[in-house]
């Protein structure tokens, strides 16, 4: 699993993000999906099997509903994860039971708290604009909250390139916690975000959460042009989440990517996965594993069987081989005048540390005879002869050892490049488990 950098800060979270707002299924949600606790267990099991270290929810999901089964399910491994949710929307018949007053931001979050069953959120976002609030006062109960230490970091959803930017500067004019991400949708079928708020990210430093990547399931290939969608679909229906504005131009898309994804071997959900990880600034995709729905989004999407790689049309591949090899033949040529002045070397200063050595020795010997004194420091001063004539001959036999092995590193590349051409397979954990590394 890749882990990004959420914006500027020195928080780390997986490229997948686990959503649940499917959990519960009460209310309006229920046209979503029901996922009760036995079910986001094993979905959760399976994220945390992936590497997927956040996980993204909201208090307004089934009214509460899903923060608990979340709460339930991390019981005993809340250490595992990061965990995102949300204030903003209803959560009662009262006057003062949305929006982003102070006053609802600190309730909120303290009952956000309760049902998770935690002590801290790692990252709190404002759900939606509130234009009756004035952001100083938003701003001071978030910072508030960090503060305290029941919010770790602090972000923004679904807000407008002015609305971002006004409240970046208003919390950098008054030093308040820092926004560090922004969650949006963005996909192929919507590239609105593309006009100002990528661009405001990657100048701003924020990361970026992408809600439904796939079009709430409209990529991921099961919906095309003149085929019945699949029992249960909730996309183009009464559902209007993801909208869509043009349907002819969705399944023109569509049809795009699915052409794609047979030639590489691949779904078209992983197409449009990788488009939108590709892009700037971007940190994470946000996805439910609504089985019914995004058609088990991780464990046949991300985890395929192994494969064998695609190989390189046959011009192509005689090119890049034909350029391989005349890079070896480049290689070993500008090394071969060094290997011969390498052997001419080695035999020059062998004879002469011999003829050097064998002076010293005939000197000392008969040194014995006349002064044992002198013989006694003579042979101190032969041994750092002895030492230095070593060094000598050991760097001038391994220059040609080096120079000779030229010619295996040429062919370890062919080699390498072969495989290369031949194509390539998606990487695995260690053999004997079941759980493979996300491919997208």
């Amino acid at each position: 699993m890749e882990y990004r950098a959420l914006g500027r800060s020195g928080l780390r979270v997986s490229v997948l993000t686990m959503g649940t707002m499917t959990f519960g299924g009460t209310g309006a949600f229920a046209d979503v999906g029901s996922t009760d606790v036995e079910e986001a267990e094993r979905q959760v099991d399976m994220c945390l099997d992936a590497g997927i270290n956040l996980i993204d929810t909201a208090d307004v999901y089934s009214s509460g509903l899903a923060e608990e089964i979340l709460g339930q399910v991390l019981r005993g491994r809340r250490d595992r994860v990061l965990v995102a949710t949300k204030v903003r929307m209803g959560m009662g018949r009262g006057p003062n039971d949305s929006g982003l007053s102070r006053h609802h931001i600190i309730s909120g979050c303290e009952a956000s708290l309760r049902r998770l069953g935690t002590d801290h959120i790692d990252l709190y976002q404002v759900h939606e604009w509130d234009g009756q609030t004035p952001l100083e006062e938003t701003l001071h109960a978030l910072d508030d909250l960090v503060r305290s230490g029941k919010v770790r970091y602090v972000g923004v959803s679904n807000y407008t390139s002015w609305q971002l930017m006004k409240a970046l500067g208003i919390a950098g004019r008054l030093d308040l916690a820092p926004l560090v991400s922004q969650q949006i949708y963005y996909s192929l079928q919507a590239r609105e975000a593309e006009y100002e708020l990528i661009p405001l990210a990657v100048d701003q430093g924020l990361g970026v959460l992408i809600w439904s990547p796939l079009a709430g399931g409209l990529l991921s290939g099961k919906y095309r042009r003149g085929q019945e969608a699949p029992p249960g679909s909730r996309q183009l229906t009464d559902w209007g989440e993801p909208p869509v504005y043009d349907q002819e131009r969705l399944y023109d898309t569509v049809e795009v990517l699915v052409k794609i994804a047979e030639q590489h071997g691949v779904s078209a959900a992983q197409v449009a996965l990788a488009y939108t990880l590709a892009k700037p600034a971007i940190t994470s995709l946000v996805a439910s594993l609504f089985v019914d729905d995004v058609a088990d989004h991780v464990e046949r999407e991300h985890y395929p069987a192994e494969r064998p790689g695609t190989a390189l049309p046959l011009p192509v591949a005689i090119t890049e081989g034909v350029k391989t090899a005349s890079l070896t033949i480049l290689v070993y040529l500008i090394a071969l005048p060094f290997v011969l002045f390498a052997g001419a070397g080695f035999v020059i200063f062998f004879v002469a540390t011999a003829w050097l050595l064998g002076r010293e020795y005939f000197e000392l010997a008969a040194m014995r005879f006349r002064n044992p004194a002198e013989a006694k420091a003579m042979r101190k001063e032969n041994a750092a002869t002895v030492f230095t004539a070593g060094l000598i001959i050991a760097a001038f036999v391994s220059i040609p050892i080096v120079n000779l092995a030229t010619p295996l590193f040429g062919m370890a590349f062919m080699v390498h490049m072969h495989k290369r051409l031949s194509g390539r397979r998606p990487e695995m954990i260690e053999p004997g488990r079941k759980t493979r590394v996300p491919v997208i």
